[in-house]
């Protein structure tokens, strides 16, 4: 839901420093630090199913996926007939 607020600039500010410090959006701060004011510290919970039923492969967690994406088409190329 959107919604308009005038913030005084010293609860801005006080925001915007937690922002900084855990590198969390604005809105992500803004509703933690409301939902801490009013007593409740539970977040909606929803559930997040896998897209594929296998895990990522463990060698290329550490591989930029650029790079794994560009040596695939590089075997591909290899690959097509001539």
């Amino acid at each position: 839901m959107r919604r308009i607020v005038t913030l005084d600039p010293d609860t801005e500010f006080l925001l915007w420093e937690e922002v900084l410090r855990s590198k969390r959006s604005f809105e992500e701060v803004l509703n933690l630090a409301i939902r801490r004011s009013l007593g409740s510290s539970r977040r909606p919970t929803s559930t997040v199913e896998p897209l594929f039923p296998a895990a990522f492969p463990e060698d290329l967690m550490t591989q930029s996926m650029n790079r794994v994406a560009d040596d695939l088409g590089d075997e591909d190329i290899l690959r097509a007939p001539r």
